[in-house]
């Protein structure tokens, strides 16, 4: 009789979890086409489901996507918002701080940041576009 390794039972962290880095890349955006062109074309949707599964709920999709929508049309800079989401993805994965700066990475490219935090949650389980919320 074969003998089998308990460990094949057990969970297997992701790649992500084992070298502390976000596994889709900055600039993977396009292995997840359709995720790209909905944060292309409308930013503040995906930002509202990013930030209402990110805050467990605490937040609104819809709240979340006009507070972004209104910072990006009154100052520009909707990184101001979305940045501090990225740092929340981070703290809560015990992700490193890369390529860059949380508010750098989004002030350069918010889209792909967007796109990334996205991946991300998908990755590990979490649907965004599904109002799932982060429980750990």
């Amino acid at each position: 009789m074969m003998a089998i390794d308990a460990s094949y039972f057990s969970y297997s962290p992701s790649l992500s979890c084992i070298n502390g880095s976000l596994f889709p890349l900055l600039f993977d955006c396009m292995d997840d086409p359709e995720s790209a062109i909905i944060i292309l074309f409308c930013p503040c949707v995906s930002f509202g489901q990013l930030a209402a599964t990110i805050d467990n709920g605490g937040t609104s999709c819809e709240m979340s996507g006009l507070i972004y929508t209104v910072v990006a049309l009154i100052i520009g800079m909707p990184c101001i918002v979305s940045c501090n989401y990225r740092t929340k993805v981070r703290g809560r994965f015990r992700l490193m701080e890369e390529p860059a700066s949380e508010c750098l990475t989004h002030l350069c490219c918010e889209y792909c940041a967007l796109c990334q935090e996205y991946m991300e949650l998908n990755h590990r389980g979490f649907n965004p576009s599904a109002d799932k919320s982060i429980v750990v």
